[in-house]
């Protein structure tokens, strides 16, 4: 049963924002969250894991790398991402990552 779910945004480009800005991924997100009685686990700095700035062609994020740990550590029991394409650009790495989060 899911109760605790963390929101993960990224951006790499300012071309991104005018689209898929990170407010309006997370305000889909919590509004997402809300609608289904959940609750968000978020990192004690923000709101969110948000990676501004970054590609997703690559796991080596900030807030990626920590969003992992934190799941590691089971401190949440989801993760929701606006678009696929804003967790992973590659299948191989979508593919591993989702594997990991269901191990753990």
């Amino acid at each position: 049963m899911v109760s605790r779910v963390a929101i993960y945004t990224r951006v790499s480009t300012e071309e991104q924002t005018k689209g898929y800005s990170l407010q309006v991924q997370e305000e889909c997100l919590v509004e997402f969250v809300r609608r289904n009685g959940w609750e968000i686990y978020a990192p004690p700095e923000c709101s969110a894991y948000v990676d501004d700035g970054y590609s997703a062609g690559t796991t080596r994020r900030p807030a990626f790398q920590r969003l992992l740990r934190d799941a590691k550590e089971k401190r949440f029991e989801l993760v929701l991402v606006y678009k696929l394409d804003r967790f992973a650009r590659s299948q191989r790495d979508l593919l591993n990552v989702i594997a990991d989060l269901e191990s753990w």
